[in-house]
C-alpha cells in the first residue's frame, strides 16, 4: 500500500511539472513586449522633442526676421523719411489718418495712409512710396530662407514734425517646414529735432593760418541732392541737384581758382577772432548763398571705444585674411568676382575688434549692418570697402603703440597716429543713402592746437577718397580731413579742418536733415509700443 501511495504522489508531481512547460517563453515574450513598448515610447518622445526643437528654432528665426524688418522700418523713418511740406492732403482729424482727396498718391478719399507693397500716401512723385518699398521682400543675411516684408500706417498727425506710425513687419522662413511671425512696433517723433549734419562741410577748427580751417582751391565745389528722391543727377533743370551745399566753420576759409560753395558759408562773424575775415576769396566761383552769422553747433568728440581695438597689431590683407584672422572671413564665391575678398564681422554682434587694418592689392572688404571698432584703416592698390547691408558705423581709435600694456595707460601719455584713416588708394561702394555708412574717428583724442601737426599728442588726420558710390557721413570733429583725387563724395563731413583736392565735389544729402537728429538727446523717432505674434 505504501508503495502505491508513493507512486501516486510521484505521478501527481510529474503531471504538475509537465503543466509548467512553456512558462519561460511566455515570460520572455511579455518582457520583450514591454521593452519594445518602452523603446517605442523613447523614440516617440525623442522624435517629438526634435520636432518641437525644430519648430521653436523656425519660430525664433522668423521672429528675428520680423524684428529685423521692424528695425529696418525704424531706420528708414529716422534716416530717409522726409516730412511733408503741407498737411492739406491729410485728414488729421481721423485716427488712423486718412487721405482727404483721391489722387496724388491716394487711391480714394477717406482711405488710410499706408506705406508698403500697396502704398497709399499723398506724394504725387511716388518718391516716398518707392523708397519705402525697398523694405518689401528683403532677405536676412545669415539666416537661410528668411525674408521680411514691412508696412507702415500713419496713426496720428498733429503737424508735419509730430507723427505717430505703426510699423508692421512679417518675418517668414520658407521651405518644406515654414514659420511666420508678425511684429508690430509703434514709433513717434519728437518735435524740434536738431540734425547733426546740417552742412555739407563743417570745420570745428578756429585757425586762421597753419592750419586754415577750410582751404578750397582749383575747381572744388559743393552742392546738394536728396537721396530720398533717387541718385544725384548733375542737371539742375531736370535732375536731382540743388544749391544747399552749405558750409560752416568757427575759423577761417580760403578760396581760390574757381572753387565754389553752392550754398551759404556760416561763421561766428565776418571778422573771426584774429583772422582778417571769415572768408578770403580770390575764386571766380565764391559763395553763391552769401555769408551768414551762426551760433556754432556743439560737436562733442566720439566716446572712447568699448571694447577697445588692439594697439600696434598689424592686420594686413592682400587678397585674403591676415594670419590671425579672428573676425575675418575669406569670401570665395558671390558676391566676390575678383577672388580677393574678405568680410569682417561686426564688433556689435561678434565682439571682435580690429587693429591696424591695411587692405592692398585690390582687396575688397565687405561689411554688413553693425558697428566696427578699428584702431586704424588704410586702403591701397584700389581696394574698396563694399557695404552689403546697412547701417554701418566704422569707429576709428587712432592710437599709436607706446608699450604693450593698456592702450589707454594710466600714467604714460597717449600717442596718436599721424594718419588714422587713409582711403587715398581705395574707395567706398555704398548703394544706399549716405546715412547708411558713418565713419567716426579718434574717440576722445584732443584736437591739435593751431599750428600743431596732428598725431603724437593729438587726434590724427583722415584722408578720404570719392567715387560714384562714395556715400557716407564723417564725424571726426577733432581730425584734420583731406579729400584725395578728384572724385565725388556724397553725404556730409564734420572735421577739425577740411582740405579738398583741387577737383573734389561734395554733394550734401538733404535727407540728412532727418538723420542723426537730437532733441533732448533723443532721435526724431522713438519707440512707444511693441508686440509680436505667431501666424
Amino acid at each position: 500500500m505504501k508503495d502505491i501511495l508513493e507512486a501516486n504522489v510521484n505521478n501527481r508531481k510529474r503531471k504538475q511539472a509537465g503543466n509548467q512547460k512553456g512558462v519561460a517563453l511566455i515570460i520572455a515574450l511579455v518582457v520583450l513586449f514591454l521593452l519594445s513598448a518602452l523603446a517605442a515610447s523613447l523614440i516617440f518622445v525623442t522624435q517629438s522633442e526634435m520636432w518641437a526643437s525644430a519648430n521653436y528654432r523656425l519660430l525664433t528665426q522668423s521672429r528675428y526676421a520680423a524684428e529685423a524688418g521692424a528695425q529696418a522700418g525704424v531706420n528708414w523713418f529716422k534716416n530717409t523719411y522726409v516730412a511733408p511740406g503741407t498737411l492739406t492732403p491729410f485728414d488729421t482729424t481721423k485716427s488712423p489718418v486718412q487721405c482727404k482727396v483721391a489722387g496724388g498718391g491716394c487711391a480714394t478719399a477717406g482711405s488710410a495712409i499706408v506705406l508698403g507693397a500697396t502704398s497709399n500716401y499723398p506724394d504725387s512723385t511716388n518718391a516716398t512710396q518707392n523708397s519705402f518699398n525697398t523694405l518689401v521682400g528683403q532677405t536676412v543675411p545669415g539666416v537661410a530662407n528668411a525674408t521680411y516684408t514691412v508696412t507702415a500706417q500713419l496713426m496720428q498727425m498733429q503737424s508735419a514734425t509730430q507723427q505717430t506710425w505703426q510699423i508692421t513687419s512679417v518675418g517668414n522662413i520658407g521651405g518644406a517646414r515654414s514659420a511666420t511671425t508678425q511684429v508690430v512696433e509703434t514709433i513717434q517723433n519728437n518735435s524740434n529735432p536738431t540734425p547733426r549734419f546740417q552742412y555739407a562741410v563743417f570745420a570745428t577748427g578756429s585757425g586762421c593760418n597753419n592750419p586754415i580751417a577750410m582751404d578750397w582751391s582749383g575747381s572744388a565745389y559743393t552742392d546738394s541732392y536728396s537721396s530720398s528722391s533717387g541718385p544725384y543727377t548733375p542737371s539742375p533743370a531736370t535732375g536731382n541737384r540743388g544749391s544747399l551745399g552749405n558750409a560752416g566753420t568757427v575759423g577761417y576759409v580760403k578760396m581760390s581758382g574757381s572753387a565754389t560753395i553752392n550754398g551759404s558759408l556760416s561763421g561766428l562773424n565776418t571778422t573771426t577772432g584774429s583772422c582778417p575775415a571769415l572768408l578770403n576769396s580770390s575764386s571766380s566761383g565764391g559763395v553763391t548763398g552769401g555769408l551768414k552769422v551762426m551760433t556754432p553747433p556743439v560737436y562733442a568728440p566720439p566716446a572712447k571705444l568699448n571694447p577697445a581695438p588692439p594697439v600696434g597689431t598689424s592686420m594686413n590683407s592682400s587678397g585674403s585674411c591676415w594670419a590671425t584672422g579672428a573676425g575675418c572671413t575669406n569670401v570665395a564665391g558671390a558676391p566676390c568676382v575678383t577672388g580677393k575678398c574678405i568680410q569682417l564681422a561686426p564688433t556689435s554682434t561678434s565682439g571682435y575688434t580690429y587693429g591696424d587694418v591695411v587692405a592692398s592689392g585690390g582687396t575688397t572688404i565687405y561689411l554688413t549692418a553693425g558697428t566696427y571698432n578699428l584702431n586704424s584703416l588704410v586702403l591701397s592698390g584700389t581696394s574698396p570697402i563694399v557695404l552689403l547691408s546697412g547701417p554701418v558705423v566704422l569707429n576709428i581709435q587712432g592710437i599709436k603703440q607706446l608699450n604693450s600694456g593698456n592702450p589707454y595707460p594710466a600714467t604714460n601719455p597717449i600717442n596718436y597716429l599721424q594718419t588714422a584713416v587713409d582711403m587715398s588708394g581705395g574707395s567706398i561702394a555704398n548703394s544706399g543713402a549716405p546715412a547708411n555708412f558713418e565713419i567716426q574717428c579718434c574717440g576722445n583724442a584732443p584736437a591739435p592746437p593751431n599750428g600743431t601737426n596732428p598725431g603724437t599728442n593729438y587726434c590724427g588726420g583722415m584722408t578720404l577718397s570719392g567715387g560714384s558710390g562714395s556715400g557716407a557721413v564723417v564725424y571726426a570733429p577733432n581730425s584734420g580731413i583731406t579729400m584725395s583725387g578728384g572724385s565725388d563724395f556724397f553725404g556730409a563731413v564734420i572735421g577739425n579742418t577740411f582740405t579738398p583736392s583741387s577737383s573734389s565735389a561734395i554733394h550734401y544729402d538733404t535727407a540728412l536733415a532727418n538723420s542723426f537728429l537730437s532733441g533732448g538727446g533723443s532721435p526724431i523717432f522713438s519707440q512707444t509700443g511693441f508686440t509680436w505674434s505667431k501666424n
